[in-house]
């Protein structure tokens, strides 16, 4: 046990780190106070050091995946006595075990639930949930259309945040292959320079960068209009709707990611004029953000109603180069704050795996709105933020995610 304490200190962030040494007194300390509880270790790990120390470690700053193996706990998912997988992560075993369960649950449901290769509206009307046989009683699964590339299925899937993401991008796929767009009409829209800017865009073609916008556009114009169908009538209807403004909608998401990808390529250039080895940790920081920021398919993943802030977190990190050179310790300083609430941004995505949704996506948003405020403040954020106000939010999702999940419409 002191073991494992000790490693779980020795592998929380420096800034709390320093605050606890010497580590090996602090955890002999702790292990003192602790009691076999019904609770997660790391919750009673923030307390107990809270207790002896009066520090606050936020339990997402507890880094479980870095332990050596020993020293890490196995996860069993049994069967009927019958162990099915064992692993050390727990989202990961959900995600390798999701395909057998929407696989079982949809065999359950019948035909009309199991439908693959679609192109158009043929299944009736979708339920919001079903009650299915179990060798326990019964289950409750959750229908949704699937995003298959060329078609669309329906699936039967284990939770309601599943069917919600599910059925929001297969009726995004169903509306692009039913509504048309034509890629000559919108080329011949845009002008030389905004011909020019999306040549610079990572996508592996002008095809697949103009797909991308479309499926940004079809987000918008779905949200515009309630979301996705769960009948043939409310299907047409939103078919039509998309089909009326997809196109002066493509334009504007176009119009929005030439200023991106211009604003990117001025970010790049001036990465690569970085040659001092001393600023290698910032300028591969921000390179990273960079990559994060603009990537094949970042137009969908961004939203057309974030475009325009992805430009103002690209001018952040041309502020932050400006300053760069003249103080490179304060940039390391103020980068180890990011890095904190990222790390724990990263464990809770890992810790929610397949669940992990919407208010999950948002807190990425506010870790880019303190970047801005830590190393472009003069830019200024959409809103207050703070790495305390971050954790907090992270704790929020993983609570909710905790709580029974209501269904989809």
């Amino acid at each position: 046990a002191r073991e494992l304490v000790t490693a779980l200190l020795r592998g929380l962030p420096k800034d709390l780190r320093r605050q606890l040494v010497p580590v090996g007194e602090t955890a002999q300390a702790v292990l003192r106070r602790l009691e076999p509880a019904d609770e997660p270790l790391t919750r009673a790990l923030s307390r107990e050091v809270r207790a002896v120390t009066g520090v606050t470690v936020p339990r997402q700053a507890w880094d479980q995946a870095s332990l050596p193996d020993h020293l890490r706990i196995t996860f069993a998912v049994v069967d009927d006595d019958r162990t099915v997988a064992t692993g050390y992560d727990l989202a990961a075993l959900q995600h390798e075990l999701a395909g057998a369960a929407h696989g079982a649950l949809t065999r359950a449901a019948g035909p009309r639930l199991r439908q693959q290769g679609q192109t158009d509206w043929t299944f009736g009307e979708l339920p919001a949930c079903v009650s299915l046989p179990d060798p326990g009683g019964s289950a409750v699964g959750y229908p949704a259309l699937v995003d298959e590339g060329d078609g669309v299925g329906v699936q039967v899937l284990a939770s309601a945040s599943e069917q919600r993401r599910a059925m929001w991008t297969g009726t995004r796929r169903l509306l692009r292959l039913t509504v048309p767009l034509s890629s000559r009409a919108i080329h011949a829209r845009l002008d030389t320079d905004a011909k020019l800017a999306l040549t610079r865009a990572p996508h592996e073609s002008p095809a697949a960068l103009l797909d991308d916008c479309a499926a940004c556009a079809i987000d918008a114009l779905m949200a515009a209009h309630g979301g996705p169908a769960w009948d043939p009538a409310g299907f047409a209807q939103l078919a039509n709707a998309v089909q009326n403004g997809l196109t002066e909608t493509v334009i504007d998401v176009l119009a929005a990611v030439q200023r991106v990808l211009e604003a990117a390529s001025e970010i790049a250039q001036r990465l690569d004029a970085v040659t001092n080895p001393e600023l290698k940790p910032s300028r591969d920081d921000a390179r990273a953000h960079l990559d994060r920021l603009v990537h094949p398919g970042f137009v969908t993943t961004t939203g057309r109603g974030r475009l325009d802030d992805v430009v103002r977190y690209l001018r952040g990190i041309g502020v932050r180069l400006d300053k760069l050179a003249h103080d490179p310790r304060r940039d390391q300083d103020r980068l180890a704050r990011v890095a904190e609430v990222r790390q724990a941004y990263v464990g809770l995505l890992r810790r929610l795996g397949p669940e992990a949704d919407q208010e999950a996506d948002e807190i990425r948003w506010m870790i880019e709105e303190l970047r801005v405020s830590l190393f472009a403040e003069r830019l200024g954020t959409a809103h207050r933020v703070s790495p305390q106000r971050i954790l907090a939010a992270i704790a929020a999702v993983e609570a909710r995610a905790e709580a029974p999940a209501a269904g989809a419409r």
